[in-house]
Formats: C-alpha cells, structure tokens, sequence
C-alpha cells in the first residue's frame, strides 16, 4: 500500500496490521461513519450491525473517547438485516448519533 520496500519484520508485521488509508487517499467521512470520541489520535474500525464482536470493541471504546477519535464505517457483510440496518444509518447525518443508533 506505501510502495515502499520492507526490510524488518517489524515492518511486514506493521504492514500486515495496518491499513493507512490517509496514504491511499481515502475519504473515511464520505463514508456510512458512526463516530465516538474527540482525542487527537484517530482510529477506523469496519463494523458491520450485527456483529457482536463489533459491538464489544465500540463499548470498549468508550472509556478511550477522550484519548481517540474513533470512525466505525459500517459494512454490511452479515447478511440482508446488516444491509437495512447499514442503510437505515446512511439516512443519519450526524456521526455522533450515528454512533448511538448502531
């Protein structure tokens, strides 16, 4: 993704875990994001509605809203109740709020 040579495992391993979508020119607002947090460092998490395991890191998430910024982009992958459920998040314009309905 950085066109950049590897040279350490460290640095394949950072790679393998990482997607920095600010260097592949990726509008993460221009997304369906629910948003939670004010802190100066931003996180994006995919999520999909229904995932319980989502559901568990976005409540985790809250005790780091000060310290983050975290943008779930919501991706309905779990099937056609994700897919209404994504939509019906797309119609709220407020990435705060969305945060709360999903």
């Amino acid at each position: 993704w950085q066109k950049k040579p590897l040279s350490t495992l460290t640095e394949m391993r950072d790679v393998a875990d990482r997607f920095r979508l600010r260097d592949m020119n990726v509008d993460i607002d221009a997304m369906n994001v629910a948003k939670l947090g004010t802190g100066p460092k931003e996180v994006v998490v995919f999520v999909d509605p229904q995932c319980g395991a989502c559901h568990q890191l976005m409540e985790e998430a809250k005790a780091l809203k000060d310290e983050y910024t975290f943008k779930f982009v919501v991706i309905p992958i779990l099937g056609d109740k994700s897919n209404r459920l994504a939509r019906a998040l797309s119609c709220i314009t407020d990435q705060d709020k969305a945060f709360e309905a999903l």
